[in-house]
């Protein structure tokens, strides 16, 4: 009987288990603690959507040859990683007889890494990708079966994001689950003098807005830190506040001394000055996720965010718990 292995978690992995089953192949899943607690949907975590469609789930800080050996008990087994929170040495690679892949949410090699789809907010991507690689002891650097493309102009945010990808990478897995088992097809070296890698990102510690940025940039920023995360965020008389769904105006160029001032308010928004134009902030909220009332944000207030902040944004690189 066929199986499938799947590393990692998201939606997108409970997708591609769904579609694994109308196919009629077994499945086993092998995710972290970090994962096994995320929500899916409807308040559900992954824990919980794989228990009600009967999915075994081995949940691991770590996990060894042996183990994962004795989980197969065919040669006609398959691995695929998605969002996996491992590096995968060789023996575990060979185990699958080379056939182990891995989905990426970005275009390979120039953008291997973590960092979600924020990363290409910042650079303002009007496409966004899927790849279909295969796996070896390398971040993101196993030659290539297949790249998806999709369109991004209307994504307002990593979620807008995260949904076409999560269709188009459906999409690609249904069409090449065949030629998986069968590992046919033709692939693409990576040429690593093309490569770029970016690190994974926090919300909470890179998230601080620079009022001296362009005011393009800073859109994209908070952009790239908007739905799901807690918001790009700033501080307002040394309380932080965090951004979400914001609007670039162009218009006039101002001095640097009014970057930060809050310059309007309506009833939805207040305007804020920036290099080149005005911020429309529309959503503002708390540490504690809760919407702040507009009505308490007063014309000749400025956002500001300390040095040490943003000093901190730029040196520290995180990397997350299993």
């Amino acid at each position: 009987m066929k199986t499938i292995i799947f590393f990692g978690g998201g939606k997108l992995l409970i997708n591609l288990v769904k579609i694994t089953i109308e196919k009629k192949i077994k499945c086993i899943v092998f995710t972290s603690p970090r994962h096994s607690k995320e929500i899916i949907t409807n308040n559900s975590n992954l824990k919980n959507c794989l228990k009600k469609i009967n999915i075994v789930l081995y949940i691991k800080k770590r996990f060894n040859e042996k183990f994962l050996q004795k989980k197969i008990k065919n040669n006609n087994c398959i691995g695929v990683s998605i969002g996996s929170p491992w590096i995968f040495k060789k023996n575990i690679i060979k185990i699958f007889k080379s056939r182990f892949y891995n989905i990426h949410g970005a275009n390979l090699p120039q953008n291997r890494g973590g960092g979600g789809f924020s990363w290409q907010i910042l650079q303002n991507n009007i496409l966004g990708y899927s790849c279909l690689h295969l796996v070896n002891e390398k971040i993101d650097n196993g030659d290539i079966i297949q790249t998806y493309k999709f369109n991004t102009k209307n994504c307002k945010n990593p979620i807008d994001w995260q949904d076409k990808y999560n269709k188009v990478s459906s999409l690609m897995f249904k069409k090449n689950l065949n030629n998986l088992f069968k590992k046919k097809g033709k692939i693409k070296k990576q040429l690593r003098k093309n490569s770029t890698y970016w690190p994974r990102l926090d919300t909470q510690t890179h998230g601080w807005i620079n009022w001296n940025w362009p005011g393009k940039e800073i859109f994209y920023f908070i952009k790239a830190f908007d739905n799901p995360y807690l918001g790009a965020h700033t501080q307002l008389n040394k309380k932080t506040v965090y951004f979400k769904n914001c609007k670039f105006i162009k218009s006039k160029n101002f001095h640097p001394f009014q970057f930060g001032l809050i310059i309007n308010k309506s009833k939805n928004s207040i305007s804020v000055c920036v290099s080149g134009g005005i911020i429309e902030v529309k959503k503002i909220f708390n540490k504690n996720r809760k919407k702040e009332n507009l009505k308490k944000f007063k014309i000749g207030d400025r956002f500001h965010t300390p040095m040490q902040k943003l000093e901190k944004a730029l040196t520290k690189r995180v990397f997350f718990n299993l």
